[in-house]
């Protein structure tokens, strides 16, 4: 009878105990239409039915709502709805993935876009994304890798904002998560992006801000055209380990923190007349690889090149400054400058360019005269045992500071020591061509004999 009474107790539990392992389950699994969804709903169903448990409507409806850990089936179509006067998201106004207070979620979610009808395209047409997931990783995948798809584009210029957390998106390869041109400004403080999303050429801002030490993924586009790389870390270093390429754009160090490139970066073009590389700060803005700036049409602007501040710019590498092919007839020779303005330190280890030629007939060789000048009490270092440098244009020493010049080093403008305090040390096997000429010396000349 006891046994009797135990087996008895025992379906007993196992039938309770079922529905509830089964509820967990389904727990786990939402959806999400904009098409035929409301956030007024659970979510717990792809169709309302029961009454009141179909779909959300909206991204951030849906990532407020559920739990973390939460695989959302979200349905192709267009993101644009606000639905905050029911309590639920705003992606008209753009998608702020956090706790819907403001405030850092602390949340996993996995988004898997589906077809939906004769649609295979998630649309986020509704404005800037920002991703503040804390300890979290909002991931975007496809639900069949090559025809569900998601496409970020908003209409008006938007930003991508890393606040915390990790947007991954490695799921759709190399070209099913497409940014649009309008999305023009991208941000990363402390959070990252995990994949390779596909980019519209923009002209585009990168601002990397906060306080711990990260490496550039692929957040930041292999092109930037016109637009600026902003470090603005308050400490900590940003390490850029891809190659990069700036047209007529700008690469600023614009705080304490640093900068470290690990890969050959281009810049310029054939009218260069936007481009610069300047440090406004104290920290250090470090080239290990060759760095290649291009002209053609156009002189560079002044100081292409400025250390504005008491930091550091320095190029570990070729520092190749490059006529760029064949222009027309008459193509002149081109101008470029190199500042270090603040009593910091500006670095060349290897300086030297690549001649061009005009359509004229015969062909005219074409040059970029590239200058040096020391304007404050830090130092300039110029040269040293890579291979052989050159200044095409003038070294000026100019305000109580340091010039090194090192290596086989060749120099074709005026060389100028204006300050009594001003040093210029030759530490190498300094040939001076052409009509290249000494100024009037007021400091300590040239230590080592020019």
């Amino acid at each position: 009878m006891k046994l009797k009474r135990l087996l008895n107790l025992s379906l007993v539990i196992a039938f309770l105990t079922t529905p509830i392992i089964g509820l967990a389950n389904v727990q786990d699994e939402r959806y999400l239409n904009s098409t035929d969804g409301d956030d007024s709903y659970t979510g717990e169903n792809p169709i309302n039915s029961p009454l009141g448990t179909g779909p959300k409507r909206t991204l951030e409806g849906a990532f407020t709502s559920f739990a973390s850990g939460t695989t959302v089936h979200m349905a192709a179509g267009f993101y644009n709805f606000d639905q905050s006067g029911i309590g639920g998201g705003n992606d008209a106004n753009g998608y702020i993935l956090d706790n819907g207070a403001g405030d850092v979620a602390n949340k996993s979610m996995t988004f898997i876009a589906e077809s939906y009808g004769v649609n295979d395209t998630v649309i986020l047409n509704g404005g800037s994304l920002t991703i503040d997931a804390g300890t979290g990783t909002v991931t975007f995948q496809p639900a069949t890798a090559g025809t569900n798809t998601i496409n970020f584009d908003p209409a008006g210029t938007s930003t991508l904002t890393l606040k915390s957390g990790i947007l991954d998106v490695s799921g759709f390869g190399a070209s099913g998560f497409s940014v649009d041109a309008d999305i023009n400004n991208i941000v990363r403080t402390e959070g990252a992006l995990i994949g390779t999303p596909s980019y519209a050429a923009a002209d585009r801002t990168v601002t990397y801000n906060g306080s711990a030490s990260k490496t550039a993924g692929n957040e930041l586009p292999a092109n930037i055209q016109a637009g600026t790389l902003n470090i603005n870390q308050i400490s900590g270093t940003v390490t850029f380990p891809n190659a990069l390429t700036v047209t007529t754009g700008d690469i600023l160090l614009s705080n304490t923190g640093n900068a470290t490139f690990n890969a050959a970066i281009t810049a310029g073009a054939n009218d260069p007349t936007g481009l610069s590389i300047v440090n406004s700060s104290t920290g250090t803005l470090a080239f290990n690889q060759l760095v290649t700036l291009m002209a053609r049409d156009a002189n560079f602007p002044d100081n292409v090149i400025d250390n504005q501040s008491t930091g550091i710019i320095e190029f570990n590498n070729q520092l190749l400054f490059d006529h760029s092919a064949s222009g027309t007839a008459g193509t002149a020779d081109r101008t470029a400058s190199m500042r270090n303005n603040a009593g910091g330190r500006l670095t060349a280890a290897l300086l030297n360019h690549n001649t061009g030629t005009d359509k004229s007939t015969p062909a005219v060789v074409v040059r970029i005269i590239v200058s040096v000048l020391n304007a404050s009490n830090g130092r300039v270092d110029i040269g040293n045992t890579l291979g052989a440098s050159e200044i095409r244009g003038n070294l000026t020493n100019d305000n109580a500071g340091t010039v090194n010049v090192n290596g086989p080093f060749t120099i074709y403008g005026t060389v100028s020591n204006y300050n009594a305090a001003s040093v210029i040390n030759n530490n190498s096997s300094l040939e001076v061509m052409n009509n290249a000429t000494f100024a009037v010396f007021t400091g300590n000349a040239v230590v080592g004999g020019m």
